[in-house]
């Protein structure tokens, strides 16, 4: 018995009778209200990005639209893809199972599916509000029981350029989150989502000015290498790479 196409689980999913699905990151059933985006074991949880190419990128922003404006359930299901000899983007597998996901809005143009239980932000336990702090910008210092314990790891070294600023109150150093907590992001406060940076690289990091691989080699401040004595999602250094070649775009 031949083994289910990817177009004919589409279909079988969403009620519909497309002819084929390649090239495409999503299919909706108006019927169902239901979108369903294929999500690219590569790209983490990120399921459209405008890097991605142009017509289909058109194509599924108008079922964006549908999940956050109409109420349509999303839905994801996993895709293994390769470049042919002509550079172009094939489905090569896919797990015919799908799962519900949250939408989340990352800038407007990138976005990605969480799971629904994905925890959002919370207030500190003594309901104080995150402390501003006022450098070349005005940005939100976040330190959590989590990132102290990472800056203490790393003895408050930034862990691109080994910089320890010295104050009479002791050693400083800035938890940074590689995908920032709260609003639009909604990254995790868990330690494979922080890093031990100085105010500088901190800076640079969340305006996505610099950017790194799992192996440590940062991009856009060549010459850096981090150090790393911890584990670091690999799904959220792709998701900031995205955002860093993003940028890099607008530039």
């Amino acid at each position: 018995m031949n083994k289910e196409t990817k177009t004919s689980f589409v279909n079988r999913t969403l009620g519909l009778s497309l002819g084929a699905t390649q090239g495409m990151y999503s299919c909706c059933s108006d019927a169902k209200r239901q979108v369903l985006f294929s999500l690219n074991v590569p790209n983490g949880d990120i399921i459209l990005s405008p890097n991605w190419s142009t017509n289909s990128y058109a194509r599924s922003i108008k079922h964006i639209k549908k999940i956050s404006d109409e109420g349509y359930e999303l839905l994801v299901f996993r895709v293994w893809t390769k470049k042919n000899s002509k550079g172009e983007t094939r489905t090569v597998g896919f797990d015919p199972v799908t799962e519900k996901r949250k939408l989340i809005d990352v800038d407007g143009k990138t976005f990605r599916a969480v799971p629904l239980d994905y925890e959002e932000e919370s207030e500190p336990s003594n309901n104080t509000r995150a402390q501003r702090k006022n450098h070349t910008i005005d940005r939100i210092i976040r330190d959590t029981k989590i990132s102290k314990k990472i800056k203490n790891l790393y003895r408050n070294l930034c862990q691109v350029c080994g910089v320890k600023l010295v104050t009479p109150s002791g050693d400083y150093s800035e938890g940074a989150h590689i995908i920032p907590l709260g609003a639009p992001h909604h990254g995790p406060d868990k330690e494979s989502n922080i890093l031990c940076l100085c105010p500088n690289h901190h800076v640079l990091l969340d305006k996505f000015s610099i950017t790194f691989a799992a192996d440590g080699q940062v991009s856009g401040n060549e010459g850096h290498k981090m150090t790393l004595l911890h584990d670091i999602s690999e799904t959220n250094i792709r998701w900031h790479n995205t955002m860093y070649l993003n940028a890099k775009k607008v530039e």
